[in-house]
């Protein structure tokens, strides 16, 4: 039967929803675009990507005040970084595997948030460059995207405080879902946020060199 005028219905196979087992799913960018799974979304991603960032929330996020003292609060962490050579090699960058990690000196406060950072302009990246929507993107609970995160930051010996432990990462979990937080990975962000926030051009490429490190790859997002 046709579909009645103004039904829901994907993007992308233009099945309604009425004949649907579930409920479509917007596009966590800019909310209006309809999907019924994630094999549609991805394939009308080279389409949408044109009309994704027209179509997303316009104004200031309530969550973009800018912050110097962020950015005073992580400033022995980017000493590290030669950042007049150009370099993105992570190898150049992070410590060598076994010395004390790359946010060792960071109180535990801040290196949860660049963590969460890290991976909410991550899930950022992999969305604009790849179409791939992962967590929040996907209109999933972002959660257990971020533990896949941790698990991958874990494995390298370069990153993680020497204090980082089981505790510690359920703490950094907690703080990441807490909605009072900046760094709340329920809430999307944009490159413009975090330069907003940190108030420092620089701050997204080194947040995006910790995903990078830890994922193995780069998304082309520097």
């Amino acid at each position: 039967p046709p579909t009645s005028p103004g039904a829901r219905m994907c993007v992308a196979c233009k099945k309604p929803e009425s004949a649907l087992s579930k409920t479509l799913k917007r596009c966590a960018k800019c909310q209006t675009t309809t999907y019924c799974s994630r094999e549609c979304q991805r394939a009308d991603w080279k389409s949408h990507k044109k009309i994704c960032i027209i179509n997303k929330f316009t104004g200031s996020s309530s969550n973009s005040t800018a912050s110097k003292s962020a950015t005073q609060r992580l400033e022995d962490m980017f000493k590290v970084f030669t950042l007049s050579g150009g370099t993105s090699d992570t190898k150049t960058i992070f410590n060598s595997p076994g010395k004390p990690g790359f946010l060792s000196r960071l109180s535990e406060h801040d290196a949860f948030a660049a963590i969460a950072d890290s991976y909410r302009l991550r899930v950022e990246d992999e969305y604009n460059f790849q179409g791939d929507a992962g967590g929040l993107y996907a209109g999933e609970d972002p959660l257990p995207h971020f533990q896949d995160f941790l698990n991958k930051v874990e494995k390298c010996d370069d990153i993680l405080p020497p204090w980082w432990n089981k505790e510690k990462r359920k703490a950094c979990v907690q703080q990441a879902l807490r909605s009072s937080e900046w760094s709340d990975i329920n809430s999307a962000v944009e490159k413009s946020d975090i330069i907003e926030h940190y108030d420092d051009p620089l701050m997204p490429m080194r947040l995006r060199m910790i995903a990078e490190r830890a994922t193995g790859s780069n998304v082309g997002g520097f």
